[in-house]
């Protein structure tokens, strides 16, 4: 699974001003730090590297069905703006059809620049599923987003 930040900002406005308005100029930047295996069965194998400055690849297996995998990742905003409205987008790339999930633990409304927050990832394969999905590999994409309001 490849874990990846990145920031996507823009101005909120609700209205046109008028005259001279002051104009707030800096960056908003996060990058993914400080990430490790929570929890895991000891036979699955998760594997980690970096992608870009901002990005991090994991790849996970093999999964048995109901098998799950816990990462935590600290999320630091290395720019000069606060990020507010932090969003989680997730694609899992895996051998076996749609059988595992990706999610994502409690994001804050605000992160401060040069603040940090660590939130954890579950990875879990569906139950019930037959023998054949033994030894199943997940891969994917997890990207963090936020906005900058002024």
């Amino acid at each position: 699974m490849l874990i990846s930040a990145s920031a996507l900002g823009w101005a909120c406005a609700t209205s046109s001003p008028s005259g001279k308005v002051p104009v707030n100029s800096g960056t908003l930047r996060l990058i993914v730090r400080a990430y490790k295996v929570v929890s895991k069965p000891k036979y699955v194998i998760v594997s980690f590297r970096s992608v870009d400055s901002c990005g991090l690849a994991v790849k996970a297996s093999p999964f048995a069905p109901g098998d799950q995998v816990v990462i935590s990742l600290t999320i630091t905003n290395t720019g000069t703006l606060s990020a507010t409205s932090l969003k989680e987008c997730a694609i899992v790339i895996n051998s076996y059809d749609k059988a595992f999930t990706l999610t994502v633990g409690t994001l804050p409304t605000r992160l401060p620049a040069g603040a940090s927050v660590t939130v954890t990832e579950t990875i879990a394969f569906k139950s019930g599923l037959k023998n054949a999905a033994e030894h199943a590999i997940m891969q994917g994409i997890v990207t963090f987003t936020g906005s900058v309001c002024t």
